[in-house]
C-alpha cells in the first residue's frame, strides 16, 4: 500500500498491525522528474511490527499486553543481559 495521506495513515497502520502485518514507512526524498513520472527516491524511516508497536493508537490498552524482550551477549561470552 502506498500513497496514503498522512492524516489517514494511523487508521490503516492500526488495522494492518492487528492483522499481523509488518509495515515500513518511507519518505519521498526528491520530486519525480519529467522523464520518470512514477519513479523517485524513497528512504525507509520507520518499521513497525506487531511486536514493536508502542503507539497508544496502535494498541488496545484495555484488553491486550504488548511484551518485548531483548537478550544481549558480551563479545567475551559473558555476561548476558
Amino acid at each position: 500500500m502506498c500513497g496514503v495521506p498522512y492524516h489517514a495513515a494511523e487508521g490503516y497502520i492500526a488495522r494492518l498491525i492487528r492483522a499481523g502485518f509488518k509495515i515500513a514507512i518511507c519518505d519521498q526524498m526528491e520530486q519525480p522528474g519529467p522523464a520518470a513520472k512514477n519513479s523517485f527516491a524513497e528512504k525507509s524511516v520507520r518499521v513497525i511490527t506487531p511486536g514493536t508497536a508502542t503507539d497508544v493508537a496502535l494498541l488496545d490498552t484495555l484488553r491486550e499486553n504488548n511484551f518485548l524482550a531483548s537478550i544481549a551477549k558480551h563479545a567475551s561470552g559473558s555476561p548476558v543481559g
